[in-house]
């Protein structure tokens, strides 16, 4: 939300607007900016989401059956696959959202338009890498490691 009232306050046209409309009206929010923006909404808002689960807060009861530390071991096995493949999916919109804005080939031009092109599409780059990095580490920290931690404790059980 801040990152989107951050570009409609200061409205510029997006990287991926590469010349100015014949209008030279700006473009405040691209396709980029509004689907990566919102995918990382929706990701720190489904960590958050997820922090609040009963089964992160390892509330394992002792001296149940096999059975209730199997169907456990499953449920945890199966969140801890879902977390990894949230990672391997953002870094896959990540490389769209790259192919996108890296696809005019500005870095193979001479002229002075596309080094400026270059300069923002490159700032651009930087500031995705990084929010895909926070959230990699975001979810490692506050959902796969409980997770795994979990798992192995539920295996002293079975």
């Amino acid at each position: 939300v801040f990152s989107l009232l951050t570009r409609l306050l200061f409205p510029q046209n997006p990287v991926e607007v590469s010349e100015a409309p014949k209008n030279k009206k700006t473009t405040p929010i691209g396709i980029i900016d509004f689907s990566w923006l919102s995918i990382l909404g929706f990701t720190y808002g489904g960590i958050l989401f997820a922090t609040s689960f009963p089964i992160l807060q390892n509330m394992i009861k002792l001296g149940m059956h096999e059975g209730y530390y199997s169907l456990y071991y499953n449920e945890t096995n199966y969140l801890f696959g879902k977390s990894i493949d949230l990672i391997f999916i953002l870094g896959t919109i990540l490389a769209a959202c790259m192919s996108i804005i890296w696809a005019g080939q500005i870095w193979r031009k001479r002229d002075p338009k596309s080094r400026n092109d270059y300069h923002g599409t490159t700032l651009a780059s930087i500031k995705m890498v990084i929010a895909f990095f926070l959230i990699f580490i975001a979810t490692i920290l506050w959902i796969s490691i409980p997770l795994y931690d979990l798992l192995t404790s539920i295996k002293n059980y079975l």
